[in-house]
């Protein structure tokens, strides 16, 4: 197996990089940075093109995106956008076709207070989520069209050392501020519910869906029980 996991200098990229070296000894596991610094965006479908014919992968995770906030142009630019270079790079390729994992979030879904399975319909309710939604449905359309396409929808991730955009190393880097009087600590509605998963357990579903995942289907990575923000 040769696997190329995309927006490797990224948090949960970084991590799946490492893990899956772990996992899979005898793979090639291989990122897209080649040196210090941010990796090199994806330019066109041929610039993806000639790094698929230098990489030669049987499976790619596709983790390049964006966490932080911004405009429904800045998202769709970094979701959309490099997910057509890719899913078209690889249309053109003969068959059999790389397998493709692409990252989904929870946010697709937007608030429920029903148990959201992988059937719930989904109603984004911000500009990230619209964003991830649209790439999603890219990739299934694009498994239509021959390539191999899983997509993982991830939860909230639970990790202390994560960036400050997921819900609970926020709070923590908050309390750990130093601070000489009283502080007020900020959130988001208390009674939220969300459901949070350990990054170990993230990385290992990940793993296996990008193996063992059936193309064509959206799956919900998450443990299954809601915790309220409070």
């Amino acid at each position: 197996m040769r696997f190329w996991v995309t927006g490797s200098g990224g948090y949960v990229g970084s991590r799946l990089l490492k893990s899956l070296r772990r996992r899979f000894p005898r793979a090639v596991v291989q990122g897209d940075r080649t040196g210090p610094g941010p990796a090199p965006r994806f330019k066109s479908i041929d610039d993806v093109g000639a790094r698929l014919a230098r990489l030669r992968p049987t499976h790619v995770i596709h983790c390049l995106g964006r966490t932080r906030p911004g405009s429904l142009k800045k998202l769709t630019d970094a979701h959309v956008t490099p997910t057509f270079f890719l899913l078209e790079a690889l249309r053109r390729l003969p068959a059999p076709r790389p397998r493709v994992l692409l990252l989904g979030s929870a946010a697709e879904y937007g608030a429920s207070r029903r148990r959201l399975t992988e059937g719930s319909p989904a109603r984004p309710q911000t500009d990230y989520g619209v964003s991830k939604l649209l790439q999603t449905r890219l990739g299934l359309a694009y498994n239509v069209l021959g390539v191999p396409v899983v997509v993982a929808r991830l939860f909230n991730l639970y990790a202390p050392d994560a960036p400050d955009t997921f819900a609970v190393p926020r709070v923590w880097n908050l309390l750990r501020r130093k601070s000489k009087g009283p502080r007020t600590l900020q959130t988001g509605p208390q009674n939220a519910v969300r459901d949070f998963l350990a990054l170990p357990d993230a990385l290992e579903a990940l793993a296996l869906l990008a193996t063992r995942g059936k193309p064509g289907e959206i799956y919900n990575v998450c443990s299954g029980r809601g915790l309220r923000m409070r």
